[in-house]
């Protein structure tokens, strides 16, 4: 076979590397605190134990023995990996020696013959150039200069794994590092070493021809390389299969990677992010003053206690509820709560409890958010009793909250919110209704009837439930049907709300912050919530109409189901609309009341009382309530929660390690 045949494939077919070549010089984030702390061992002499990620995308991994790792694991090296620098120490003659000189004519490598040849030899007072990618590769020259041996080997890793072969490691010191292709035969080579103002590392000599086929399972993406490329698939979904690291890996650099080091890759990610979310907790003391000097008026609340006779405080709960929020409840929100709890992703868990409102355009509006090890009884009165210091007054009265039965939000809201109404969320009870009674019908039958939007239309479907079998009437009937059933909802919160679809759509909303550490999680959700105050808030100012967009659709939709519709006038404001021969609604316009319940419900004109207010020639924006204007759309959105300064500025205070 051809020489040819075997050689490495061209540099215009290898993959884009912009993403793997960030700026090598700036600095390590700041929450790399575990990274840091191998930095130093390395600097002490630990220089196998160095590896370190500059950010949490990338792929520049620390040039370390890959080769002893995977000794680590089955017991034995390969048969061409040179362990012998892992016990050598550099000798004081070695320091003396000229850069270049101390590189090539060291005496190890004396007998690579073809360097004379095939290599590209520094020329000592030619001068250096920084090393930077071209076009998007990874291109290694002679006189290219690093930062340090650090960055050298990072790029070299990265270079080796784009490019599909396996390095091994003549040389691999502070001071230089002497690289040729694992390969039997192969002729690539490279050597890097101080170049003459001990100050940079750089590249002496370059041989870049490779006289071997590519490799496949390719040591060099190491499971600390693949746990640093993808930290931030890790860090953004802790639930990520291995099948799409090991897809990306070969979709992005060619390479076949066994189970084993996938699953180290990702035990080692989760591990260093843990240290990240450990540390995390000890910032709440601070981040709550923070949010307090802040915002002041809100209620942030941490609280600690004992667990097992421990010796430091653990975390139990931490809540929080802007003034602003508060403010904007009360100005220009309907008297509406969902409360509902997701899990939280971390390596700690715990569950996220939140409470959220409905503004005027129908738009989701952010209220309070605590986290808690768990959804019981302690921790939703614990979150209900801190809610209430912001939206409660007389118990609660004028309220309603809305849930999915959960005991514990029940029970809580029995005890600090005695006088508020309760909703329950009809999702989740045909949930537990379809897991006694299957059955397509029935659906359709539960759903009408909770649906219905006044009492004839409510007891005409539970009789038909009944007639199908009174055994799940029965089930069905011992729940209070003021909790789910629309036509006895109170006319005062003007929401026909059903389900606690707002919760679920919030959870969904931060869904991406639930891995986490616990304050950057809180820090990404303030941060997202400011910006959704503020676009609302100058999407209102720019409107040009009394009726929020989404109220507007409702009328128009309204209005085209109202073409269908005949009206008789009455006496002082009262009409007579007929849908068909037998179905007939009255409609008084002076007392904003409809006989279908939908007007009262919601406060939205239904289609019948739209009817009658086309017919008159009068202004349908009179005939929606407050709670649906933009007037009270600007005033939800008007209070902006104020910034909070970066973690050194925080409160410098005493108190406990958590």
């Amino acid at each position: 076979m051809l020489l040819s045949e075997f050689r490495r494939r061209p540099a215009s077919e290898q993959p884009a590397a912009t993403e793997v070549l960030p700026d090598l010089k700036e600095n390590e984030t700041s929450a790399d605190k575990f990274t840091q702390q191998l930095n130093n061992e390395a600097d002490n002499g630990n220089e196998e134990l160095h590896y370190g990620y500059a950010g949490f995308a990338n792929e520049l991994d620390e040039f370390e023995d890959d080769y002893e790792y995977e000794a680590a694991v089955d017991g034995s090296y390969p048969d061409d990996y040179d362990s012998s620098h892992l016990f050598g120490t550099e000798s004081d003659s070695d320091k003396d020696l000229d850069d270049y000189e101390s590189g090539d004519d060291s005496g190890d490598d004396s007998e690579d013959d073809f360097e004379e040849q095939a290599c590209i030899r520094y020329e000592k007072n030619a001068g250096g150039f920084e090393f930077n990618s071209v076009g998007g590769e990874i291109v290694l020259r002679p006189g290219q200069l690093f930062v340090s041996v650090y960055e050298f080997r990072k790029v070299l890793k990265v270079f080796a794994i784009r490019n599909e072969f396996r390095l091994k490691k003549l040389k691999n010191e502070k001071t230089r590092v002497t690289c040729v292709c694992a390969a039997v035969g192969c002729t690539w080579r490279i050597h890097a070493s101080l170049n003459w103002n001990k100050k940079s590392f750089q590249i002496k000599t370059h041989c870049p021809d490779h006289t071997c086929p590519r490799v496949d399972d390719n040591f060099e993406a190491s499971l600390n390389w693949i746990e640093a490329t993808y930290l931030h698939l890790f860090k953004a979904n802790p639930d990520i299969k291995i099948s799409v690291i090991a897809a990306g890996l070969m979709q992005k650099y060619g390479i076949e990677c066994n189970n084993q080091r996938l699953y180290g890759a990702k035990r080692k990610a989760f591990e260093l992010l843990g240290q990240d979310h450990k540390a995390s907790y000890s910032k709440l003391f601070r981040y709550m003053h923070a949010l307090l000097n802040s915002n002041p008026g809100s209620t942030v609340s941490l609280e600690r206690d004992w667990f097992g006779g421990a010796e430091f405080l653990i975390f139990k709960r931490f809540f929080i509820c802007f003034d602003s929020s508060r403010r904007g409840f009360f100005e220009g929100c309907r008297p509406m709560i969902g409360v509902d709890g997701c899990h939280l992703k971390g390596p700690y868990r715990g569950v996220l409890l939140t409470a959220v409102s409905i503004d005027a355009n129908y738009g989701i509006y952010p209220l309070a958010m605590c986290v808690a090890e768990t959804e019981n009884n302690d921790s939703w009165q614990y979150f209900m009793d801190k809610l209430y210091d912001q939206v409660g007054c007389n118990s609660g009265e004028g309220l309603c909250f809305i849930s999915d039965r959960q005991k514990g939000v029940l029970n809580a809201l029995d005890r600090i919110f005695p006088l508020s109404l309760k909703r329950y969320c009809c999702r989740h009870i045909y949930a537990n209704f379809k897991q006694k009674f299957l059955g397509l019908l029935l659906k359709k039958v539960f759903w009408r009837a909770c649906r219905s939007l006044n009492a004839a239309n409510f007891n005409s479907h539970m009789e038909e439930l009944k007639t199908i079998n009174p055994e799940r009437y029965e089930w069905l009937m011992k729940i209070p049907t003021v909790c789910w059933a629309k036509h006895l909802f109170p006319p005062h919160t003007k929401c026909n709300h059903v389900t606690n679809n707002m919760t679920e759509s919030f959870n969904n909303w931060i869904n991406n912050f639930r891995g986490l550490p616990i304050v950057r999680m809180f820090e990404e959700i303030r941060r997202k919530t400011m910006r959704l105050i503020h676009r609302r808030h100058e999407a209102a100012l720019g409107w040009n109409n009394e009726l929020p967009p989404v109220v507007r659709r409702k009328v128009i939709k309204g209005r085209e189901e109202a073409r269908s519709l005949s009206i008789i006038f009455g006496h002082n404001e009262t009409f007579e609309i007929l849908e068909d021969v037998t179905k007939i609604v009255i409609v008084d316009l002076l007392k904003r009341k409809c006989d279908c319940g939908e007007w009262a419900i919601s406060g939205m004109p239904c289609k019948h009382a739209l009817c009658c207010i086309d017919a008159k020639r009068y202004n349908v924006e009179d005939y929606v309530h407050p709670f649906l204007k933009m007037a009270a759309y600007i005033a939800a959105y008007k209070h902006q929660i104020i910034p909070v300064p970066d973690e050194k500025m925080w409160p410098l205070l005493l108190h406990d390690n958590l």
